[in-house]
């Protein structure tokens, strides 16, 4: 048997393992599921407004053991295209397994909630519906993502939360009260006392500066790469390195061109579920990404 078959071979394994796992799992029945109406993006029904927002938090952690990149691949299945119309009602339907692979993702702590397929929100979302449940589940997910981090932290402006990240188990319940709250990105990342570094690595809690700064890093994409490429179109032996200097480009327009190499390290290697690359070789990049960018060193 060749190589190439007995990686298929391993990886068919991995996945079934996977099933198996998810098979076992005890599926909790959230307290609104018996009212969903699942019938199409144009109807679709949801009578939650008088029950308490629960975050499925169960039966997750034996995942924790199962590769990144396998858990990855199941996520896609179930997300599905994220800019389809009824990724909502996709996410209903797979709520609960797709909070459990988020779950042991957070707690394996390689890939960032910002660098998953995970499906947003619309912009306007009605009360009690998937959009709705949907933008509380991302939340929860980053605040268990701060605390598998090491966040801890003495919420002092906010009374009702002050304890949530002083605890060495999370507290899911805490975590969803604070999704209900009504306040801006900006006042809950305040509240928890997060950097720029740490706030990137987030899917929901994104300031106005930081959304802003994706939405740049979309249109600059190309630009940057169309760079890189005519920088070094007589060198193809470090062209194959042009998508390895986009992510730290990208690093660099999240938490500044001037940022510490090691921070810029430990955020790159989150967006690819990598270690993080030594301080001299990321100075390396950056000062190599300045000079064909022709930013200043």
């Amino acid at each position: 048997m060749n190589a190439a078959a007995i990686q298929h071979d391993t990886t068919m394994q991995a996945r079934d393992d996977l099933d198996s796992l998810l098979d076992d799992i005890p599926i909790p029945t959230h307290s609104g599921a018996s009212q969903l109406k699942l019938v199409g993006p144009a109807s679709i029904a949801v009578r939650t407004e008088s029950r308490a927002y629960e975050f499925p938090c169960d039966g997750w952690e034996h995942l924790a053991e199962v590769d990144d990149h396998i858990l990855l691949d199941r996520l896609r299945e179930l997300t599905g295209p994220l800019t389809s119309p009824t990724t909502s009602v996709r996410y209903m339907q797979h709520r609960v397994e797709i909070s459990q692979l988020g779950l042991a993702l957070n707690r394996r702590g390689k890939i960032a909630p910002r660098f998953r397929p995970l499906p947003k929100p619309a912009h306007t979302c009605a009360a009690g519906g998937p959009d709705e449940l949907l933008g509380r589940d991302r939340q929860v997910i980053d605040c268990h993502w701060l605390h598998e981090r090491g966040h801890r932290y003495v919420i002092d402006t906010e009374l009702d939360f002050r304890e949530l990240f002083t605890g060495e188990s999370f507290d899911f319940k805490g975590a969803a009260e604070f999704a209900r709250a009504k306040w801006t990105s900006e006042r809950k990342l305040q509240a928890l006392g997060i950097d720029d570094a740490l706030a990137a690595e987030l899917a929901a809690l994104q300031t106005d500066s930081i959304r802003e700064k994706w939405k740049r890093i979309d249109r600059s994409k190309a630009t940057w790469r169309s760079a890189l490429n005519n920088a070094t179109r007589r060198q193809r032996n470090v062209r194959s390195h042009i998508e390895d200097w986009i992510d730290v480009r990208v690093a660099m327009e999240l938490i500044g061109l001037d940022a510490p190499a090691h921070e810029l390290a430990s955020l790159v290697a989150r967006m690819r579920g990598t270690k993080p690359i030594d301080v001299r070789g990321m100075k390396r990049k950056i000062d190599t990404i300045k000079k064909h960018l022709g930013l200043s060193i």
